[in-house]
């Protein structure tokens, strides 16, 4: 994938711009579209290319040059009930967007078109003791029927010319996760964190025994480069380390970051409620972040206390 142009959707939101630096990085020449960039975004995506407008039909066709890889990562994530129109409007724009891109790449004959989807498709209950590519979502919230109708409109769009890739993504975290108007909620790790360098409490731990697979965001680029150099053509994947902890061993590790003693409150929960960690049955050829080393690697990126 040396030197490939890149185009990145939604390059100005958490997981597209850790994208955009992490492939910028990679030797690629990237392109970052989103509607805005902050300030740090903008400094952070300084080798970038940066589109700033909505995602249209007209903001594609008058992009200055085609690419060979395009990755679309921007996402209206906000529940319908804040948003005009709601739910309905939810699916509408997500769809929108994806079939815009998808419409684009196939008609400027990219080479590779990724669709980044996630976990949130499967419902508490799917599956086992874990979900991976061949368990069955069924999730109905607005957020998840949109993904999955992407990961459908994808599957019957291939055969075309354009290799097509489902990339889900499970829980992320990283350095510089802030709330936007397309995300409104922070990650458990993000929360925690900005809890524990505040105050000596963790007080929000309201489902101790759940399991989740952490991710860390600066992972995502080179592991996404990794499946698309081993070659398959039209995949589904689960892009995540399936590094699997209870939330009470993660707000545990967080609190181990800090000299100073941070306590972690429980309060009681069941982690019913809460869908089973998603893991990949496809072979990656990367070497994932572990834990501890990526929590660390937030505290040195941003130079907290």
């Amino acid at each position: 994938m040396t030197g490939k142009r890149v185009l990145i959707t939604g390059g100005g939101g958490f997981v597209g711009s850790h994208l955009a630096v992490g492939y910028a990085a990679l030797g690629h020449a990237v392109t970052a579209l989103d509607l805005a960039f902050d300030a740090q975004t903008s400094a952070r995506l300084a080798d970038c290319t940066q589109v700033e407008s909505a995602l249209s039909p007209l903001t594609l066709r008058s992009l200055p040059e085609s690419y060979d890889l395009i990755i679309h990562a921007a996402a209206m994530t906000t529940r319908g009930d804040t948003i005009p129109g709601g739910d309905l409007a939810d699916i509408k724009t997500n769809i929108d967007m994806l079939i815009d891109c998808l419409d684009y790449a196939i008609e400027t004959k990219a080479a590779t078109f990724v669709f980044l989807s996630s976990s949130g498709v499967f419902a508490a209950g799917d599956g086992d003791q874990v979900v991976t590519e061949q368990t069955p979502a069924s999730a109905t919230f607005a957020y998840a029927v949109a993904k999955r109708s992407g990961e459908l409109v994808l599957a019957s769009t291939a055969g075309q010319g354009c290799r097509l890739i489902t990339a889900r993504l499970g829980p992320i975290y990283g350095p510089y996760e802030e709330v936007r108007p397309s995300r409104t909620k922070l990650s458990l790790v993000r929360k925690w964190l900005n809890e524990a360098q505040q105050g000596s409490t963790i007080p929000s731990l309201e489902t101790p025994d759940a399991r989740r697979d952490w991710t860390f965001v600066g992972d995502l680029a080179p592991a996404l480069d990794a499946v698309l150099q081993a070659g398959e053509a039209d995949l589904l994947v689960h892009l995540g380390s399936g590094l699997i902890v209870t939330d009470r061993e993660l707000a545990n590790a967080i609190a181990a970051l800090f000299d100073r003693p941070v306590a972690v409150t429980e309060r009681s929960g069941s982690a019913a409620g809460v869908k089973a960690p998603m893991v990949s049955l496809r072979n990656i050829p990367f070497d994932w972040t572990p834990l501890d080393t990526g929590l660390r690697k937030i505290l040195a990126t941003e130079t907290c206390p």
